[in-house]
């Protein structure tokens, strides 16, 4: 289970090493034949991303799938807002993604499905990842 924790406003340049990492990730996966799933939480974003920062968003996940193929049970996105979560299933939905992707009002909704997820496939869960008791990171700069 990758988890991903968003701070600040996304820019092109974040969204791009970002879409890096995920990428050599997926690849690992699918060369040790390793299934996964992608929780990424957008709580801490600054603002609402703009239409252009949802597509490059949308377009560094299917690159990801592309890549991992069936390695990728799933990606959960977390957004707070009901409003941008509308938003950006509409984009998925427009840009025609063919992405396992879901929305996850809380980090606790998508820990909870996420490791639903694993049982369904009997994955082993992670130990101690608890939705219960998760703390998400601190921003790695010391901000908030």
């Amino acid at each position: 289970m990758l988890l991903v924790t968003w701070f600040g406003e996304p820019t092109s340049t974040v969204v791009d090493v970002y879409a890096e990492w995920m990428t050599a990730q997926a690849r690992q996966a699918r060369d040790t034949q390793t299934r996964f799933i992608i929780i990424g939480d957008t709580t801490r974003v600054d603002g609402r991303p703009s239409p252009d920062m949802r597509r490059l968003m949308a377009q560094a996940l299917q690159d990801v799938q592309d890549v991992a193929g069936d390695s990728l049970l799933r990606i959960f996105t977390v957004i707070d807002s009901a409003l941008l979560r509308t938003v950006i299933n509409m984009t998925m939905y427009l840009m025609r993604q063919k992405l396992p992707f879901s929305s996850a009002r809380s980090i606790d909704d998508a820990l909870s499905r996420a490791l639903a997820l694993l049982d369904e496939f009997g994955i082993p869960r992670p130990d101690g990842l608890d939705p219960a008791t998760y703390e998400p990171p601190g921003h790695p700069m010391g901000g908030s």
